[in-house]
C-alpha cells in the first residue's frame, strides 16, 4: 500500500485539485485509491462531486450511513473520505470526539475501514493545520496499517515569494518530501523556461504544471480528461523516488 500525502504552504496553489487528479489518474490505470479530504472546504471531494457532509459531522451525529463515497473510474475506483466540510460548531465536533476515547477508538476503526482494500492512498492535507485539525491528521495516520510506504508532495505556484517559502519549510521538513508540483505555469515560453530553472532547486519528483484554464475556477472534474504531467507523476511516484527527475 501506497500513501501519498499533497500539502503546500499556502492555500489557492491548487493542492486539492491536484490530489483530485491524481486520485483519477491511479484508478483510471486500474488501482483502488481511497482519496483522504482533510480541506476545510472539502474541495478535492467537491470536484469529484461528492456534495455530502463531512465524516465528523455525520460521526459526531452518531449517523453510520454515507462516511464514504466510492466513484468507479475505469478499471479502478476512488474511495472518497470527507472529512471536515463544515457543518456547524466542527471544533466542538472535533472536541467531543478527542475527549472520549470510545469515540476515538470507534473513529479509529471507521477510518481503518475506510481505507481497506485501497492500494493507494491520497491525502489532501494543507501544511498548516490547527490543533483539533492536527489532531484528526495524526488519528487517520494512526488508522493506516503500517505496512504502507509515504510519499510527501509539496504543491507550490509559480510566485517566487511562495517558491521561496516552499523550499525553506522542505528544508525544514522532519520527514522525507519525495518531490514538488510547480502549478499554474502561464502558458507563454519565457515562463516555461523559468519554471525548468527553479525546478533544479528542488529535490526528488519535481513537476512543472501548466496554468489550464478549464481547470480554473471549476466546480467539478472531467473524468476522462487528467492532464499528461499528471498521468506521468503518478506512475512515477509508484517507483523509488530518484534524487532528481523533471516532469514536464
Amino acid at each position: 500500500m501506497l500513501l501519498v500525502e499533497m500539502t503546500g504552504v499556502k492555500g489557492g496553489a491548487g493542492r486539492s485539485t491536484l490530489s483530485s487528479l491524481l486520485s483519477l489518474s491511479l484508478a483510471y490505470d486500474g488501482f483502488n485509491v481511497s482519496l483522504i479530504d482533510l480541506d476545510d472546504l472539502g474541495w478535492s471531494s467537491r470536484l469529484l462531486e461528492v456534495n455530502d457532509k463531512g465524516l465528523i459531522c455525520i460521526f459526531s451525529d452518531r449517523s453510520s450511513s454515507g462516511l464514504w463515497k466510492e466513484i468507479r473510474v475505469n478499471k479502478g475506483k476512488i474511495r472518497v473520505i470527507k472529512m471536515l466540510e463544515p457543518c456547524g460548531m466542527i471544533d466542538d465536533r472535533l472536541d467531543l470526539v478527542f475527549n472520549d476515547s470510545k469515540l476515538r477508538g470507534r473513529l479509529t476503526k471507521i477510518l481503518n475501514e475506510a481505507v481497506r482494500g485501497s492500494q493507494v492512498i491520497v491525502v489532501d492535507s494543507k501544511l498548516a493545520l490547527n490543533g483539533r485539525s492536527n489532531n484528526l491528521a495524526e488519528l487517520i495516520y494512526e488508522a493506516i496499517p503500517r505496512n504502507v510506504s509515504y510519499k510527501r508532495i509539496y504543491v507550490t505556484d509559480f510566485n517566487r515569494l511562495s517558491i521561496e517559502a516552499t523550499l525553506e519549510v522542505m528544508r525544514l521538513d522532519q520527514k522525507a518530501v519525495d518531490g514538488v508540483v510547480i502549478n499554474m505555469i502561464p502558458p507563454l515560453p519565457s515562463f516555461a523556461e523559468q519554471a525548468r530553472s527553479l525546478a533544479t532547486r528542488f529535490k526528488g519528483i519535481v513537476t512543472i504544471f501548466p496554468f489550464l484554464e478549464y481547470l480554473f475556477n471549476v466546480s467539478t472534474l472531467p473524468m476522462d480528461n487528467v492532464p499528461d504531467q499528471i498521468r506521468r507523476l503518478s506512475k512515477h511516484l509508484l517507483e523509488p523516488t530518484p534524487s532528481f527527475l523533471l516532469v514536464i
